[in-house]
């Protein structure tokens, strides 16, 4: 404390004076966040820390054991700090996170500091804590891998090579996309101190991710998360928005402080003002431009892997906007070379931390700002949340070893302490392919949970209720309504009362080939073929006529009936099926009579993951009402 004192009186009294308002605005996000502030995907990591501390090791569902995190050193990190504290591990995160923000304000301030003077630091190290880039991260372990970056650029820049290098390692597993950032150290390494120093720096920076890559494989097979497939499976949905455009409408609706867009207009000309006026006057130097260069690459790899959006993929932004708040102010005089160009920076630099301070003030508020971005932080109060009441209510009702249908499980899975079924594949094995096939009703039928929590949210991917045999499986025992997101507050659960009914978990048929299809009397026909898959379920999506009680459907070959079931109808049911015996590839015709009915084909899923725009969902055809199940291996497409 001593040292520090004096150092903090060996200080400028401009430095000192920085200090003190970044301190400030440190007290300010931890008044705002500090006990209030977890959004959903950060469960993720503490629910895989409890069950390391319940010896369970290290998996979210204790059952279906999945590589369900990009941040295999958050969940140990949370669990040792639990276990010291005695603490449960959602207040050890809130703890942790409030260390990064110290680390992120004051350690961006000092890298900064190098090159800017204190007016330059301070706006810097203001934009990287309080912007929605960094801000909106509290919980979550990017929070962290962002504080361990700038630890290991302060311990670089400090001649401590070696503790740099195992540090940038250990951020590799705080988020992969820190491997981006070495290849930085290893040529400032080799410029500095020749290539064996730089050979050394390399190894001990890979180290970390070596070991956890030989870990992962020995205990799930692959060292890559099953989020990242499932993100990208996703977009082939009319679900959430490609990587680049969400990135840019977040910027938009972030900074848009009323209903216009008037303020995030002038934050975008205050971005440009200050990029230009430090290009013309020649005021980035080398950090700066490795900066620009980083964040170029990080952006290009979520562009290119065609990841959907989400807000704590644009850390990187928030870098670039701290680096050119900074230089306008370099800390060596220098005649300008163009001062208007220097001025517009200069005003572009404090309109970028007027506004990063303002995102703060109203965050703080509650205002009008929550409108415009809460859905993207999803149930990020830690009370009156909806989520962490619906799994205190499974805690109480369902049984040990019980399951629950849900694809947004993180606080679920938490505060229910029961295993999650998500049937967008992100902790649930083998969901991923069959979403990718358009086929999410497979998590049903493989896992058979036994509660469904039903919400219109997830239809784009499947609706359940839509299915016969869901209606004859489950039986709706309890409506929740909880106050909070009106998107996501009012939930229908389902329990599972006949599992007999749930049909097997067989994959489509790619090789079905629809031959007619005829609409007479109100009766519907469709004929049909398969090349190699076998039989097991056939099911057709029809519009029934509002006066429909019931409806029978059969199975033919050559017209000869194989098999036939009668279906009392109730509303919502559109999807009516037939199980069978596995019959062989063949000619056959599926009828379906007793009440006025049309097909109603699915949507077609797009054929490619967008990267930058959203290309149109293709309308379904009317053969795509027909979908048939099998076991046998698929050799093509139809």
């Amino acid at each position: 404390m001593h040292q520090l004192a004096a150092r903090l009186r060996a200080l400028a009294p401009a430095d000192r004076i920085a200090l003190a308002s970044l301190a400030a605005v440190a007290g300010a996000v931890y008044a705002g966040f500090f006990g209030r502030y977890a959004f959903d995907d950060s469960y993720v990591g503490y629910t895989i820390a409890r069950s390391l501390l319940s010896g369970h090791g290290f998996t979210f569902n204790i059952a279906d054991r999945t590589l369900s995190t990009s941040a295999p050193l958050a969940p140990p990190l949370y669990a040792a700090l639990s276990a010291l504290l005695h603490a449960d591990v959602v207040a050890v995160a809130q703890i942790v996170s409030a260390l990064a923000v110290a680390v992120i304000a004051f350690g961006s301030y000092a890298l900064a500091r190098r090159y800017s003077a204190p007016a330059g630091a301070l706006c810097a190290a203001v934009v990287l804590v309080c912007s929605p880039f960094t801000l909106m991260l509290w919980s979550h372990e990017t929070l962290l891998y962002a504080a361990a970056c700038v630890v290991a650029l302060n311990l670089f820049a400090a001649g401590r090579d070696r503790a740099a290098a195992l540090t940038a390692g250990l951020a590799c597993l705080l988020r992969g996309e820190a491997l981006l950032m070495l290849p930085f150290f290893w040529y400032a390494q080799w410029k500095q101190r020749g290539a064996r120093a730089a050979l050394l720096f390399a190894a001990i920076s890979l180290l970390p991710f070596a070991l956890w890559v030989a870990l992962a494989i020995h205990l799930f097979g692959g060292f890559a998360s099953q989020t990242i497939a499932s993100k990208r499976v996703q977009l082939l949905y009319p679900s959430t928005l490609p990587y680049l455009l969400g990135a840019v409408e977040y910027f938009v609706y972030t900074f848009s402080f009323d209903h216009t867009r008037v303020a995030s207009a002038i934050a975008a000309i205050a971005t440009g003002l200050a990029a230009y006026g430090c290009i013309a006057n020649r005021l980035l130097p080398r950090p700066y431009i490795a900066v620009f260069i980083w964040a170029a690459a990080t952006t290009t790899l979520y562009a290119a892997l065609g990841m959907e959006f989400y807000f704590w993929f644009l850390v990187q932004f928030g870098a670039v906007l701290a680096v050119l708040a900074a230089a306008p102010w370099p800390r060596e005089t220098a005649t300008p070379r163009s001062f208007p160009a220097l001025h517009g920076a200069r005003f572009g630099a404090c309109v970028l931390t007027a506004a990063a301070l303002l995102f703060l003030i109203l965050e703080m508020r509650r205002g009008i700002v929550r409108g415009q971005y809460w859905s993207a932080a999803v149930m990020p109060e830690l009370r009156g949340n909806a989520y962490k009441s619906l799994g205190l209510w499974f805690s109480d009702r369902a049984g040990p070893h019980d399951r629950i249908a849900y694809p947004e499980f993180g606080q679920l899975r938490y505060y229910s302490g029961r295993d999650l079924v998500d049937y967008l594949g992100l902790v649930s094995s083998g969901a991923t392919a069959q979403l990718a096939d358009g086929n999410a009703i497979w998590s049903f039928k493989r896992y058979r949970p036994e509660w469904v929590v039903e919400d219109s949210t997830w239809h784009v991917f499947v609706n359940p209720l839509e299915y016969d045999w869901f209606r004859t499986a489950y039986a709706p025992v309890q409506r929740e309504r909880y106050p909070g997101d009106p998107t996501r507050n009012d939930f229908t659960i389902y329990r599972l009362r006949a599992p007999g009914a749930v049909p097997a978990a067989d994959t489509r048929a790619h090789d079905l080939r629809v031959l007619s299809l005829a609409e007479h009397a109100g009766d519907l026909r469709i004929d049909f073929s398969t090349q190699t898959s076998r039989l097991r379920e056939a099911e057709v999506r029809v519009r029934l006529s509002p006066a429909c009680t019931a409806v029978r459907l059969a199975l033919l070959r050559d017209g000869a009936v194989l098999a036939q079931r009668s279906e009392r109808v109730t509303p919502g049911i559109e999807r009516l099926s037939i199980q069978l015996n596995t019959l062989p590839p063949s000619t056959y015709a599926l009828r379906v009579s007793g009440c006025t009915t049309q097909p109603a084909p699915r949507l077609a899923l797009r054929r490619f993951i967008p990267r930058l725009l959203e290309p149109p969902i293709e309308a379904g055809k009317p053969a795509d009402a027909l979908t048939v199940y099998t076991t046998a291996p698929q050799t093509s497409n139809g």
